[in-house]
């Protein structure tokens, strides 16, 4: 194919010197070759540096970025910057791409003249790797991939070919986990197409000592921020009101999610997230009881969260009780 579209490929990376060769050999083997891959060492205090150093001595479109550490948005940002393709896409570093993915994404793009091109992960634990599903393709507005992506949960910064205005428009919030929910609504709503490729053409290394291989029965430390940052773009943002509520819909399910687990959890975080969540609640409480698509029933349990929490938890913590005992019977 015609391959006069450069693409910046990003990978931020530190502490993954077991896997970071696969990774970086992916890339490097691309059937598309018009790349420009940027590695951002974030400060690593293993082989990392080092090994970003000897890729570069062997392949001349490789560049470099050794940095004080400053975390995964931080790093994302320095490569970002750096970024002179017409086309950023993010590579997490222990992570690996099949070897035609950047063609089959930048094909996508011209075909169908989309401005974002998202595709699906098979997740691999290093020994079972599913096989590809069918190349099957969802296109639309910025909008309607939007509310696909909350849908399907499929919100990540990684595993995306973006055009390098949108995406330098776009920088990741620092000093946050999960900055990709609050990045992901900025990106696709100054898109005017986005296709999603369903073909799961990323691999997605599924690890316990990774901020996402924790266990997802705990809750997210910076969940409640980032909704609410995403709450108050939504609100601001120049789409009608129906497409604003099916956000809301969206972000406020998962904020309830997120409180539903710490209700039950044991971690230390637990009351911290909680008391977090209950704010936002609140605060945003205009948005989730004047939504057309929020149901009476979510609605009364986040009037309870955000105003009557104790009873809330004592009414979710004997549901859940009874549930379990249900399941054991």
């Amino acid at each position: 194919m015609n391959e006069s579209h450069k693409v910046s490929v990003v990978i931020p990376i530190y502490n993954v010197q077991d896997y970071l060769n696969d990774c970086i050999k992916s890339i490097v083997n691309q059937t598309y070759q018009n790349l420009e891959i940027i590695l951002v060492d974030d400060g690593s205090p293993d082989s990392c540096p080092m090994i970003c150093d000897e890729w570069k001595n062997k392949d001349s479109r490789i560049i470099v970025i050794h940095k004080k550490n400053g975390g995964l948005s931080d790093a994302r940002n320095a490569g970002l910057n750096k970024a002179s393709g017409e086309y950023v896409f993010y590579v997490d570093s222990d992570d690996y791409l099949e070897d035609d993915t950047i063609e089959w994404m930048v094909s996508c793009a011209i075909r169908y003249n989309a401005e974002i091109v998202a595709c699906t992960c098979k997740k691999t634990n290093n020994k079972n790797i599913p096989a590809l599903l069918t190349n099957c393709l969802v296109e639309g507005t910025g909008i309607e991939m939007l509310e696909f992506a909350f849908e399907n949960e499929i919100w990540f910064a990684w595993g995306k070919l973006i055009k390098i205005n949108i995406a330098k428009s776009c920088p990741f919030a620092q000093g946050m986990i999960y900055e990709d929910v609050e990045n992901t609504p900025k990106s696709f709503l100054m898109a005017n197409k986005v296709v999603f490729s369903l073909d799961g053409r990323y691999n997605y290394r599924i690890r316990t000592d990774s901020i996402m291989g924790e266990n997802k029965n705990i809750p997210k430390k910076d969940i409640a921020k980032v909704i609410d940052m995403d709450c108050e773009f939504i609100s601001a943002a120049n789409i009608s009101e129906i497409d604003k509520d099916k956000m809301y819909k969206h972000l406020f399910k998962q904020l309830a999610y997120n409180y539903n687990l710490a209700v039950k959890s044991n971690s230390e975080i637990a009351d911290e997230v909680c008391k977090r969540i209950e704010e936002v609640f609140y605060k945003n409480k205009t948005l989730w009881k004047n939504s057309k698509c929020i149901s009476i029933q979510r609605k009364l349990g986040y009037w309870l969260i955000s105003g009557h929490a104790v009873l809330y938890k004592k009414g979710y913590r004997l549901y859940s009780v009874r549930k379990k005992i249900e399941n054991e019977k």
